[in-house]
């Protein structure tokens, strides 16, 4: 049988095809706007690194690069978004909380939102990278957005639906029952471990 890429018009088919379709590739990489800062270390955690947030048309992305995590301790990390900032009442005037995240008022219309972004059970190196995405998402001038980085204690690797527990919600029964306030184990060992804060311009 003859080799299809034999034929000189095939030959010359695959050469434009990557020759016209790599700048679209490109440009698919290339129209990101990106912003970086180091974590600033919570409660003496000791973890530090640096995170990166950035937006293109096709939605969001995070990274979290860390460095001093505990071996075996279970972390999350949180995307926080504030639509408007300025309006924010949870830490005093201006200043986001979870006030501004509808905590404890099940009618609330908050100014936040937050997901999980990623999780993992710290190895004895005690570095990771964190990503996650979110297409189509976008940001509204004036806004903030947190990635935080939560400890959960050890990890409980002798029972699994407590082990997810932990990776995949906040451990915060002020998060809301029963599922991501996980009020069957409260809060647990969880603790803040480092945060990025961008201000949306």
């Amino acid at each position: 049988m003859k080799n299809i890429l034999s034929t000189p018009a095939s030959l010359l088919m695959l050469v434009l095809s990557v020759v016209l379709l790599s700048p679209l590739a490109q440009a698919r990489d290339d129209d990101s706007e990106c912003r970086s800062q180091a974590l600033v270390t919570l409660a003496n955690s000791g973890v530090h690194g640096r995170a990166t947030l950035c937006t293109t048309a096709r939605g969001v992305r995070a990274k979290l690069k860390t460095k001093g995590l505990t071996p075996g301790t279970a972390y999350t990390i949180w995307f926080f978004y504030f639509d408007n900032s300025s309006l924010c009442t949870g830490g005093g005037p201006g200043v986001c909380g979870g006030k501004d995240l509808g905590f404890g008022d099940p009618s609330a219309n908050p100014l936040g939102v937050f997901g999980r972004l990623d999780s993992t059970v710290a190895d004895e190196n005690g570095k990771e990278t964190f990503s996650g995405r979110a297409g189509s998402l976008r940001f509204s001038s004036g806004s903030q957005v947190w990635l935080y980085l939560e400890s959960h204690g050890p990890a409980v690797t002798t029972d699994n639906r407590r082990l997810a527990r932990q990776q995949l919600t906040p451990e915060d029964p002020a998060g809301g029952a029963p599922n991501l306030g996980n009020v069957v184990d409260g809060a647990g060992g969880t603790a803040d471990a480092a945060i990025a804060i961008f201000d949306i311009p």
